[in-house]
């Protein structure tokens, strides 16, 4: 079947909870140009639905606070997950545009806002929260017979956040941020003292851990990462220390050596940063790695493969971040989607009338 990436399609808006009402629809001409999808919000801050070109993105309400999205492999199914505290994921058909089916996170337990699909499509793996103990859960859910629940393992850690599949197409790599929180307390975080944060290589099949590494600092929270089709993995840090601290940001681990080390970033640029990374998108065309760093107002580059710094790029509220020909789309929650290239100031491509949140996903719909 020949593939196409997203145009644009919109979501009618959920009800309260968890149920959800189908009706949703596709838009917009079939030219194979790139699009993408990702929650946002707008003027009024409405919690959105974002899709489509990247000169001119659709928009719809929905009822939660969307955080990520995954394509199953090979078919025409999206999942986008609520940020935690959500208990919903909702399944979206990319034939029709339909709203399919919602999933829950199942009793005690809520998303972290993070799925990603084994790859040949039949298991989705969900990140999530114990309430009780607050322990990290990956929730396998079986997309061969409507995303029925199969199993829950423990993640390695506590406060599981982005997870991605390694080039092996049977290990999971998580970000653990260490944190506790409860619903009861919000988005209070409860154990800042004695938080514990990795990065781990997890065997879903077996619940094995494979590899786990541990920041320099404890208060350096795991939350986001990508994998390089070589298995570098780059994970950034969120820290949670005093502020006068300027710890490292970055990670950097070598699957294949088992090699985790802390790229230098000067203490000029890092302190730019201000302490906190969001998303990190690698491109292998130009071995560079993107982070965002939205308190700071800037990007940062790396090259992943040499473990350095390259530099810095002055962005306003940099959330997500996709690789795209040999830059970057970055989008800003100020408003705006930019093209970045290496040595060349952000272009706007559009979006410039929504919030956008979090983070970005590229999709292909069927022709």
């Amino acid at each position: 079947m020949q593939r196409r990436t997203l145009l644009a399609w919109t979501a009618m808006g959920l009800l309260s909870g968890c149920a959800g009402r189908s009706g949703m629809t596709l838009a917009g001409a079939r030219t194979g140009q790139f699009g993408l999808a990702s929650g946002g919000r707008n003027a009024s801050a409405d919690n959105l639905l974002l899709s489509g070109l990247l000169s001119s993105p659709q928009s719809q309400p929905v009822s939660g606070r969307l955080h990520a999205g995954a394509q199953r492999p090979g078919g025409d199914e999206l999942v986008m997950v609520e940020r935690r505290p959500g208990c919903r994921a909702l399944v979206i058909d990319l034939r029709n545009g339909q709203l399919v089916q919602v999933l829950e996170a199942g009793p005690g337990l809520h998303f972290y806002g993070h799925a990603v699909f084994s790859a040949d499509g039949r298991e989705l793996y969900a990140t999530a929260n114990h309430i009780d103990s607050g322990q990290g859960r990956i929730l396998v859910f079986d997309a061969v017979h409507r995303y029925r629940p199969l199993r829950i393992m423990p993640s390695g850690g506590m406060d599981p956040h982005e997870l991605r599949l390694m080039p092996d197409k049977q290990t999971l790599a998580i970000a653990h941020g260490g944190i506790r929180t409860h619903p009861d307390f919000a988005r209070i975080k409860l154990n800042l003292a004695s938080m514990q944060p990795n990065l781990t290589l997890l065997d879903p099949e077996t619940g094995q851990v494979v590899q786990q590494h541990h920041p320099s600092h404890h208060q350096l929270s795991c939350h986001h990462l990508d994998v390089s089709p070589d298995g570098i993995v780059m994970v950034g840090y969120q820290f949670e220390g005093p502020s006068w601290l300027s710890p490292p940001l970055m990670g950097r681990l070598d699957a294949a050596t088992g090699q985790f080390s802390e790229p230098h970033v000067p203490e000029v640029e890092l302190a730019l940063l201000a302490n906190y990374i969001a998303s990190v998108a690698i491109n292998p065309l130009s071995g560079l790695a993107l982070v965002t760093a939205p308190k700071g107002n800037q990007l940062a580059l790396f090259d992943y493969h040499a473990g350095r710094f390259v530099g810095l790029l002055p962005f306003p509220d940099g959330g997500g971040a996709l690789p795209s020909a040999r830059g970057f789309v970055v989008s800003s929650g100020l408003g705006g989607l930019y093209r970045v290239l290496p040595g060349a100031q952000p272009e706007l491509l559009g979006g410039e009338d929504f919030c956008w949140d979090n983070h970005l996903t590229a999709l292909d719909l069927p022709i």
